[in-house]
């Protein structure tokens, strides 16, 4: 039905306490109101698996994850008021789906990933191929900890891998610190 031309579609993210967007009618009437583009990083996992690297947080880690995200994604237009509550409840939210055992950190860096079982399904002139992903919910890193981000991101490719998964995505923006880090690891962005 769209082969020949883009999907209509609008995404827009409208955070607690954004007045603006919260009395807006309907986002899509206003999608002007921001501009900030949101990337899609896919890694292929089979590519970039590497070893076991870092450990499975706990809630006693609630501060230090809060922390890492705060400082890490900071310069971004969309960035949220990152805390110890809010790592908290989101961890307890939904265990069956997302909780401390889905993610792992190291000094510098958190990883947490949501293997929601998704998968996308593409039908073209070649046929019909089948790709399970897998989502990186959390990450973020401290200047100067890229190296144990792209660990995090291989040890959660290599688990990913035997469980099936091809791909992980990371979304990100142009004004976030890892946006480059991430698009030297990505098959496509």
């Amino acid at each position: 039905m769209f082969a020949d031309r883009p999907l209509p579609i609008t995404q827009v993210f409208i955070a607690a306490g954004n007045e603006q967007m919260l009395a807006a009618n309907g986002a899509v009437r206003n999608a002007t109101l921001w501009a900030t583009p949101i990337e899609r990083f896919v890694l292929p996992c089979r590519t970039l698996a590497g070893a076991p690297f870092g450990r499975e947080a706990v809630p006693h880690d609630a501060s230090t994850f809060a922390q890492v995200l705060a400082e890490s994604h900071a310069s971004e237009e969309l960035a949220l008021d990152f805390d110890a509550s809010w790592v908290s409840e989101r961890m307890v939210r939904s265990v069956r789906d997302y909780s401390w055992r889905n993610a792992t950190l190291a000094e510098g860096a958190v990883l947490g990933v949501w293997d929601s079982g998704l998968s996308i399904v593409r039908t073209g002139a070649s046929g019909t191929t089948e790709t399970r992903t897998a989502t990186a919910v959390d990450w973020g890193f401290a200047p100067g900890a890229e190296d144990e981000m792209v660990a995090l991101l291989r040890s959660a490719c290599a688990t990913l891998t035997t469980g099936g998964v091809e791909d992980l995505i990371v979304f990100s923006s142009p004004q976030s610190r890892g946006r480059d880090l991430l698009a030297g690891l990505a098959r496509t962005v």
